[in-house]
Parts: structure tokens; sequence; C-alpha cells
């Protein structure tokens, strides 16, 4: 049965809420970062984001769930700074297929992608998402 929450195994709930950016849009389990005015946008880079920040739900507003996107212009959204071993379930990109146990980096668009120099996660599950053409679900651990 797949989660209804991003936060599945955590050390510590670091979750603080900033404004989204204009023109954003934020899915929770994506990863994230604060421009200089501190509003959150999808993390654009492929490489290591240090800390590692990831959208999640938020609970208490009516009708938020993990599928439900941050999208509105100064919108609360909620941020989790990861930890080294918290189990998160965060956006795989369209096209890629995982095996269980292989590291993940930033695909430069807020989902990850198979590593090739920037590992920050590893897969918890096998997924192939090869002949997808949107991004899915899948469950990781912070590096």
């Amino acid at each position: 049965m797949a989660p209804n929450t991003i936060l599945l195994n955590v050390r510590n709930r670091h979750e603080k809420d900033y404004p989204l950016v204009s023109g954003a849009t934020v899915l929770p389990g994506m990863l994230v970062e604060l421009n200089n005015a501190f509003q959150v946008q999808p993390f654009d880079a492929v490489a290591t984001p240090k800390p590692i920040l990831v959208a999640v739900e938020m609970p208490i507003r009516s009708g938020s769930g993990i599928d439900d996107a941050y999208d509105v212009a100064g919108e609360a959204v909620p941020v989790h700074n990861a930890l080294s071993g918290d189990d998160l379930y965060m956006l795989l990109e369209a096209g890629a297929n995982i095996a269980k146990g292989a590291t993940l980096e930033s695909s430069g668009n807020g989902y990850l992608q198979a590593s090739t120099s920037y590992a920050i996660v590893r897969a918890l599950e096998a997924v192939n998402n090869n002949s997808g053409y949107d991004g899915v679900r899948i469950r990781v651990e912070v590096l």
C-alpha cells in the first residue's frame, strides 16, 4: 500500500513554512530550495543540495495530501530539513528505472534521477517508470 505522507521515518521533524515563489509549482516530495528572499521553489540544479530540503504535505489544510500541489504565489509551503538516515517518499522523474539500493540525485526540476556523481539518497524499493510521462513516488533513505 502506498504511503500518504512524505516523512516515513525521520528522527526530527525540521519543518518550517516558507512562501512559494510566484509562478512556481511544488508538490510534496519534491527537492526544494530557498531563493535570496527565502521563498520556496523546486531545486533547479543537478548537484548536491545542502541542506536537503523537501516539501511536505500540510495535513491541517483542507484538501492537502501528498498529491496536492502548492501553486499559489506566497502560499505557505512546509519544508523538511532532511537528515542522514531519514526515510522519505519522494518523486522520481519520468523515464527512470531504479533498482532497490540504487543511489539517486537531483534531476534539476525537484525530482530525483539515477545518480551519476551527486548521490543524496538511496532507493528503498525498485521503481520502473521507464514508460511513464509523469514522475512517480519512490521510498528513499537520505545518505
